[in-house]
């Protein structure tokens, strides 16, 4: 909660000054390699925020190797009070082939998320694809076009497209 207080008004650029460039240059990078990240992230939020340029609305992200049930239950409190917080479990395998497993094991309640849903309006495929930066958007259009190559279902969201596994019932797997 301290890290989220910290951070909730804070504009990308001063995140990315204050914060993510601090710490990379603890790990021992060069200053050459530290990443650009304001500018795009400012671009995407800019038709968000008509006054300045803090988000003023985000989503909390516990992640951990574990949460305990007692953070669990707080968490579980907390989005009852009608906060938006995820707990996320992630694991590291390492072999051949490293990789993270994130397991969602909290998540805002789904009566709030049906609200919200059912209060927002779906965007559409090319205004959407239209609002994203030029450097992005072939990407995003390249991996939709590929989900449905592979049987995936892409439904439009007040938030863009969310893409579906095949399953039974259907599985979200990617979203934007």
């Amino acid at each position: 909660m301290d890290y989220a207080a910290a951070l909730w008004q804070m504009s990308a650029e001063d995140f990315e000054r204050d914060v993510l460039h601090p710490f990379l240059r603890s790990e021992g990078r060069a200053e050459a390699e530290l990443p650009e990240l304001g500018a795009f992230v400012d671009d995407a939020l800019a038709e968000d925020s008509e006054t300045d340029d803090t988000v003023d609305d985000f989503r909390l992200v516990v992640a951990a190797p574990i949460i305990p049930s007692g953070v669990q239950q707080v968490i579980e409190y907390l989005n009852s009070q009608g906060l938006s917080i995820y707990g996320l479990e992630v694991s590291f395998f390492s072999g051949p082939v490293e990789c993270f497993v994130p397991r969602l094991v909290v998540r805002p309640q789904i009566t709030e998320t049906r609200r919200l849903r059912a209060s927002s309006t779906a965007v559409e495929e090319e205004p959407f694809l239209r609002s994203l930066p030029e450097r992005v958007r072939t990407s995003v259009e390249s991996f939709l076009r590929a989900s449905e190559v592979a049987g995936g279902a892409i439904t439009w969201n007040s938030y863009g497209p969310g893409v579906r596994a095949p399953k039974t019932p259907p599985r979200l797997v990617a979203f934007s």
